[in-house]
């Protein structure tokens, strides 16, 4: 009976529960407006997001930062990578980019190619980082060094084998080297 109550109420005053509907949803856009997170107007992509490097190879890449904003940015970088690989990017340089406008900066990294494992890639992130100390953007890209094959199997004493009729067994070698 109070169910039938409520809907006949809402019914009779339909002013009443529009008000009521329109403060639920300013309620609710309020709180969804407290959550999202902070828009930062730099954004940041790279040249290569993949490569492959070898024996005395600087990994060279290309940041580019894009300012959507009206307002000149400040910014540095830092970037993150194996702790044993050598960053020849400066980390102590600030960057200016002016509204509406982009910047390009070079990414060089000198890896340490006998720590590195064969046919896996490392994660390389940039952080555009504000002179408040914020995180800006984030780009990635991957390093990886070839897998290095280099065996040999022989069969012993000929390459090939043959069966002579009604003959199931053969004696053969493997050297693996």
């Amino acid at each position: 009976m109070m169910l039938h109550r409520s809907i006949v109420f809402m019914l009779k005053s339909p002013l009443l529960s529009m008000l009521g509907l329109l403060l639920f949803c300013l309620l609710l856009s309020n709180s969804l407006n407290a959550q999202k997170p902070n828009y930062s107007p730099l954004v940041c992509t790279v040249l290569n997001y993949d490569f492959m490097t070898r024996e005395g190879e600087v990994v060279t890449n290309v940041l580019s930062v894009k300012n959507q904003n009206g307002i000149a940015r400040e910014f540095y970088l830092e970037i993150g990578c194996p702790s044993d690989w050598k960053v020849l990017t400066s980390s102590k340089r600030v960057y200016n980019v002016e509204p509406d406008d982009s910047i390009f900066i070079p990414i060089r990294l000198l890896p340490n190619l006998q720590t590195m494992k064969g046919s896996i890639k490392y994660n390389i992130s940039v952080f555009v980082v504000g002179t408040d100390g914020r995180t800006h953007a984030v780009c990635s890209f991957q390093v990886g060094k070839p897998k290095r094959v280099d065996w040999s199997m022989t069969v012993l004493p000929r390459n090939r084998i043959y069966f002579l009729n009604d003959q199931y067994e053969a004696s053969l070698g493997i050297n693996v080297s």
